[in-house]
């Protein structure tokens, strides 16, 4: 089987590929003619054999055809291929599997069949590969640099929205199906993702747990080919009002399925902190004691911390109290406690 062109060009619409398959005849005895115009083939193609979802399909929009040859005539037949606009892998070879028979005319026996494989479809495999943009190299080596940006520290009930902006640069060949997982802390819910204008496109799917405390979401960037360019986004999370209950740490992983490729990866460490808004009420503003009689008299003084304690933060209350004027001696503290309700 060859083909034309002898690689898929990489377009969104469809591109047309002529295959020709063409059988020979071998055989260590001689064979009249009379024999071989009895004889004929049947085969079957199936397009696409280690795809899930087909890249290419005949005329009729299947992927599979069959027909029949006659031995005695020239045993070629040309079939149309159809290219599918790429939009998941337009870089592995698509893999054509061809199977055939040889048959008696007279009786539609089959003819001359196999010994040691007798129980074996007769097949062969045929390659149609993609045409990648690698500079003449027969392996396409990307180069991505990755930078991320994020608020350093985080202020629980009063930070509302965590974004962290990130670029992925690629300033080398065509980078296949790259992919970044973001790895975070469940106290942080996934809003959106923000692309630039300019920049090829990013899908984040739906996050998944990874442990009890972490979430991961994947995203595709540029897919199916990240080709020499940036990609500026910016990830969104919305802050839940609860405690962190691990070490607050966001982890990026950028990969590819690029032969040579190698792992990109970023950490972000948090420095969380705890909102609590509190009220101090005092007693009363001011307060008159007569000690030139030099007469006992007990004073209580309240005060009351109003607010809502969350997150169990320890409250430290510092009072101050003159109990002296002049080197004499005018108060002395009786008693002081505190509750807490």
């Amino acid at each position: 089987m060859r083909f034309n062109p002898e690689r898929i060009p990489v377009l969104q619409n469809s591109s047309v590929v002529t295959a020709k398959l063409c059988f020979d005849t071998i055989s260590a005895l001689p064979v009249s003619q009379q024999v071989f115009s009895q004889l004929y083939i049947l085969y079957t193609v199936d397009l696409d054999v280690k795809m899930a979802k087909e890249r290419v399909q005949f005329e009729d929009q299947n992927s599979t055809t069959s027909g029949k040859l006659m031995v005695s005539k020239h045993m070629c037949s040309e079939l149309q291929l159809h290219t599918l606009p790429c939009d998941f892998d337009c870089f592995s070879s698509v893999f054509l599997r061809v199977k055939h028979k040889l048959y008696n005319k007279k009786d539609n026996l089959e003819f001359a069949v196999p010994v040691l494989d007798r129980y074996q479809p007769s097949e062969t495999h045929f390659q149609l590969p993609y045409k990648r943009d690698c500079n003449d190299k027969t392996v396409c080596t990307a180069h991505l640099t990755l930078t991320s940006q994020i608020q350093k520290e985080l202020v629980v009930g009063q930070t509302t929205e965590v974004t962290m902006n990130v670029s992925l640069t690629n300033s080398g060949d065509d980078s296949y199906m790259t992919t970044m997982v973001v790895n975070y802390p469940k106290n942080l819910h996934f809003k959106m993702v923000t692309v630039e204008p300019s920049s090829p496109a990013v899908h984040c799917g739906q996050p998944v747990p990874l442990t009890s405390v972490v979430l991961s979401c994947n995203c595709r960037i540029g897919h199916p080919v990240f080709k020499k360019t940036t990609a500026t986004f910016s990830v969104i999370w919305q802050l839940d009002e609860r405690m962190f209950q691990n070490k607050a740490a966001i982890t990026l992983n950028i990969t590819n399925i690029n032969e040579n490729s190698t792992i990109l990866t970023k950490e972000h460490i948090l420095d969380v902190r705890y909102s609590l808004t509190a009220v101090l009420t005092k007693p009363v503003p001011l307060m008159y004691v007569n000690v030139s009689e030099g007469l006992l008299e007990n004073k209580e003084f309240r005060f009351n911390i109003n607010g809502e304690n969350r997150f169990n933060a320890t409250i430290e209350l510092h009072i101050w109290v003159p109990v002296s004027v002049c080197g004499h001696n005018i108060i002395t503290v009786k008693n002081a406690s505190g509750t807490q309700g």
